[in-house]
């Protein structure tokens, strides 16, 4: 293929890294602004002449998190990485083969973590080139975020009939985008794995369960947030929501919804982290039943059988969020458990049973073990950017886990042929350990 595609909205010029090309910072969606705040995204407008696809775009509305304790250090506040934050934020990413044909490469497409607060599509720790070099194309997405992403307007509901999931909606976007123009880049829109890891895993989840995302992936990976009964799959309810909405409107010192449109973000992502209900941590804004991305519960849905019966690969690291450490030599834990509890309940109804993996690697440098995110570094194989005196025993596991997750997203099974011991789906006992 060549550095020059032609996709349905114009042509576009991506950087020749050599073994691969990377296309940086492509719309897929117009900007969320004025009119368009907390509404579905609107398809992006073709362009004219050749989009220079170079350069990252900003990072959704969030605060500035390069002080956060752990994760300041580890993947937000590292030189070269760190980007502006903006309302402008719908943009893909892109990282492909260079022998790649037209349709024929498997395809996936990364959600990003961070609590649907934080976190943006070209963290450090992100990177298709290994998937590249395996054949896949990478793409990965940014959505909105906090405040923008996932506000529940009573306003918008009475007359639109819903509102809120503004993030999974850019979410859903981005898949029908990379439906649309991906086999001009080589890849296959019919073979594309969805995958994510914490509020990334937690959204791949929720669009298992949307008919509006149906058909739009064939395989999904969920890290540390995808399951039944996981204490992340609470869903913000209309009370938090209306209590949210009316304290947001007080900090603001306005009266109208239609008022909101106007006031600059910034200003208006201080006020929402200035409510007490979020600076004490009792609530946060994320996914609700709205009746239209999600109908039901996550874990009413999953009980019903309505959640797409699709490969799954899921799972938790050792010293995860919610979870105990591992009970003798056994994983323990809330993320562990409830994707032991979906693979369990998906045995129940003849479904295809999920492949278990559990990432047990203490990482060097600090005493924070195989935190969560921990294994972002060896599944996207970026282990030499991390700040951490990373060595021999890091690039092998790091090799374990792509040829794992590279060979699941080919074909939906994540062994490798005369590599490793065999990986089961989890029937009970059996799960992939990664240490």
């Amino acid at each position: 293929m060549e550095k020059l595609i032609q996709t349905k909205y114009g042509m576009m010029e991506g950087i020749d890294c050599g073994d691969h090309y990377e296309y940086r910072g492509i719309p897929f969606a117009k900007p969320p602004l004025g009119e368009l705040r907390w509404q579905k995204p609107e398809k992006c407008e073709p362009w004219e002449g050749i989009y220079k696809a170079n350069n990252f775009k900003a990072k959704a509305i969030q605060p500035d998190n390069g002080n956060m304790e752990l994760y300041g250090k580890e993947f937000y506040g590292v030189d070269g990485f760190t980007r502006e934050a903006s309302e402008d934020c719908l943009y893909l990413n892109i990282w492909c083969p260079k022998d790649a044909v037209h349709g024929q490469c498997p395809v996936a497409v990364w959600i990003h973590g961070g609590a649907f607060h934080h976190g943006y599509s070209s963290e450090v720790e992100f990177d298709g080139a290994e998937y590249c070099r395996r054949d896949i194309i990478l793409v990965t997405v940014a959505y909105r975020l906090g405040v923008f992403g996932f506000l529940s307007v009573p306003e918008l509901v009475e007359k639109e009939g819903h509102s809120g999931n503004y993030g999974l909606m850019d979410q859903i976007m981005a898949l029908h985008w990379v439906r649309e123009n991906i086999a001009d880049f080589g890849g296959n829109p019919d073979n594309v794995t969805l995958f994510g890891q914490s509020a990334g895993a937690m959204s791949t989840l929720c669009l298992c369960n949307s008919k509006k995302s149906s058909g739009l992936f064939h395989r999904a990976i969920m890290q540390s947030g995808g399951g039944y009964r996981s204490p992340l799959n609470m869903m913000a309810d209309g009370k938090c929501m209306h209590e949210i909405y009316e304290g947001l409107k007080k900090n603001l010192g306005i009266s109208h919804f239609e008022q909101m449109k106007t006031i600059p973000a910034e200003q208006i992502c201080d006020a929402y982290f200035k409510l007490d209900v979020i600076k004490q941590g009792q609530e946060f804004l994320k996914p609700c039943v709205d009746g239209y991305i999600l109908e039901k519960t996550i874990d009413q849905s999953i009980q019903d059988g309505d959640m797409a019966d699709l490969e799954y690969i899921l799972g938790s690291t050792k010293d995860d969020l919610l979870c105990d450490r591992q009970k003798g030599s056994e994983p323990a834990g809330g993320l562990w458990d409830a994707a032991a509890g979906l693979a369990c309940l998906c045995q129940e109804k003849n479904r295809k049973i999920p492949y278990l993996y559990y990432f047990a690697h203490d990482l060097p440098g600090d005493k924070a073990g195989a935190f969560h995110s921990s294994e972002l570094w060896y599944m996207f194989g970026t282990w030499k950017r991390c700040w951490r005196p990373m060595g021999k025993e890091d690039e092998v596991l790091s090799e374990r886990m792509l040829d794992s997750w590279c060979s699941f997203i080919k074909t939906g099974n994540p062994n490798c042929k005369n590599k490793d011991e065999e990986w089961k789906p989890y029937m009970g006992k059996q799960y992939k350990l990664f240490k």
